[in-house]
């Protein structure tokens, strides 16, 4: 009964605080956006996933627990309150984009290499950030897609706009993308992977398409 406790406060964990030392609050990602992605209480052998559709589902031990939806409601920037699809409404905050707090429960962001099982006997691999770029990304009514040959696609408003592009790594979770349209005109963003189907481009957060 404790544990099943446990997981019930871990469900009730939907919020982040983004906090930059020093850094301009204009250039924050919002907290509601920041949600998406997977999180993990290790004391309750927890992990629940946020999409950016408005859906959850909780894992605990590795077996599905619960589905359900959600909906979001900014208190500050670094502070959202969240209300389950059974009327729950529950205030989270945000130490930093890699923690979301809820009264005395703390869960983390699940990382790429987080989510790869330990093999002492096989050579470590992760992929690279120009690597995981590749595929297809959402968020809202936005699509990107961005295939090998160097050419990416925006879906925006039912309209399809083609560009080619280039990347240049900054560390093992972030890059530069540069878009370069027909005409020859560029622009670049800095993209960061919160893990491999999480990317944060700007104060926007796209999940990776899957089918």
């Amino acid at each position: 009964m404790k544990k099943i406790l446990l997981v019930i406060m871990c469900l009730a964990m939907f919020s982040l605080i983004l906090c930059g030392c020093g850094s301009d609050k204009s250039d924050a990602p919002d907290p509601e956006m920041l949600l998406i992605g997977s999180w993990s209480n290790e004391e309750a052998g927890v992990v629940t996933t946020f999409r950016d559709d408005g859906t959850y589902t909780t894992k605990m031990d590795g077996e599905t627990v619960l589905e359900d939806t959600y909906t979001t409601e900014k208190v500050d920037d670094y502070t959202i309150t969240v209300t389950t699809g059974e009327g729950e409404v529950i205030e989270i905050s945000f130490p930093d984009e890699y923690t979301l707090t809820s009264e005395d429960t703390t869960m983390i962001r699940v990382t790429q290499d987080e989510s790869i099982p330990e093999n002492e006997d096989a050579e470590e691999y992760v992929s690279s950030p120009a690597e995981l770029l590749l595929g297809t990304w959402s968020v809202d009514n936005s699509v990107m897609e961005f295939d090998a040959d160097g050419y990416a696609y925006i879906y925006e408003d039912g309209e399809e706009t083609e560009y080619t592009y280039e990347t240049s790594p900054i560390d093992d979770s972030s890059l530069t993308i540069t878009l370069i349209d027909y005409d020859g005109s560029t622009s670049s963003e800095t993209s960061v992977f919160y893990d491999e189907d999480t990317l944060g481009i700007g104060d926007l957060i796209f999940v990776r398409s899957v089918g």
